[in-house]
């Protein structure tokens, strides 16, 4: 996905992920066993213990364990696990699975049956389903995702970020 000269690349070839925005780079990536994201000066490094990685921020921790092929995030005791197959990725979260696969320049989300489709619209990506939209923008430099008429959001508004993970959490079907 390439937007306004600012590349955004998800991929499983080389088991990378690297997404760049306005000069600042968010890397994601398996080489090294180690994930770096830099946001306005300060940094939240992901660093592989063994086959575990641990993110901390605002003393709140979530926990991403490495199972062979997949990946578990696990955070106040629920999970999702995320695996890939072939050019698919497929996350799956209390018996419920979601399949992102890449048809040339977009990406479609299915689930259930239905189809999400991300396509670059700016410098913005906006995915829309049912009436509810998730919005992962450069614009403001926050990334707001909604559902169920609650809100994660991750800023870097004032240099921080907030993850308000608890709430949402308690609330998760």
């Amino acid at each position: 996905m390439t937007c306004h000269g600012r590349s955004i690349v998800m991929t499983c070839h080389g088991r990378s992920i690297v997404m760049t925005c306005h000069g600042r780079s968010l890397v994601m990536t398996c080489h090294g066993r180690s994930i770096v994201m830099t946001c306005h000066g300060r940094s939240i490094v992901m660093t592989c213990h063994g086959r575990s990685i641990v993110m901390t921020c605002h003393g709140r921790s979530i926990v991403m364990t490495c199972h062979g092929r997949s990946i578990v995030m696990t955070c106040h005791g629920r999970s999702i696990v995320m695996t890939c197959h072939g050019r698919s990725i497929v996350m799956t979260c209390h018996g419920r699975s979601i399949v992102m696969t890449c048809h040339g320049r977009s990406i479609v989300m299915t689930c259930h049956g239905r189809s999400i489709v991300m396509t670059c619209h700016g410098r913005s990506i906006v995915m829309t389903c049912h009436g509810r939209s998730i919005v992962m923008t450069c614009h403001g430099r926050s990334i707001v995702m909604t559902c169920h008429g609650r809100s994660i959001v991750m800023t870097c508004h004032d240099r921080s970020i907030v993850m308000p993970w608890k709430e949402y959490s308690d609330d998760m079907p």
